[in-house]
């Protein structure tokens, strides 16, 4: 990949997530979030959002597997944190399993990764 390509990748990406900041700040926010996000929550709830942009803004713009795999970690921790901050019974359940999904789906990750790497 070129260096021009991967500078513009990156410009790319940091557009990309000031558009969403913008779009975050201009949006009604109390008509999108559900009801059960109180205000103590409600700043958690875009930084949380905005987080997760960033981790699928870096692992677009990834030139490296592990630079993919350390931005799709950081993008499904803060969707976890989104999926239970609810505190509910469902939202509980959901994290958990989630959360298995995604420990079964990294490892399989990191062995096709560890394969490619063994390849090369």
């Amino acid at each position: 990949m070129s260096r021009w390509l991967r500078l513009s990748l990156i410009a790319l990406s940091l557009v990309l997530l000031v558009l969403g900041i913008l779009f975050l700040m201009a949006s009604p926010v109390e008509r999108t979030v559900p009801r059960l996000i109180t205000g103590g929550l409600l700043c958690m709830f875009g930084a949380l959002i905005l987080i997760a942009a960033a981790g699928m803004s870096l692992m677009a713009a990834g030139a490296d597997l592990i630079m993919i795999f350390i931005a799709l970690e950081l993008q499904a921790i803060a969707l976890f944190a989104l999926v239970g901050i609810s505190k509910s019974a469902t939202g509980s359940e959901a994290t958990l399993k989630f959360l298995l999904l995604s420990a079964v789906s990294t490892a399989i990750t990191l062995y096709g990764m560890a394969y490619l790497f063994g390849l090369s």
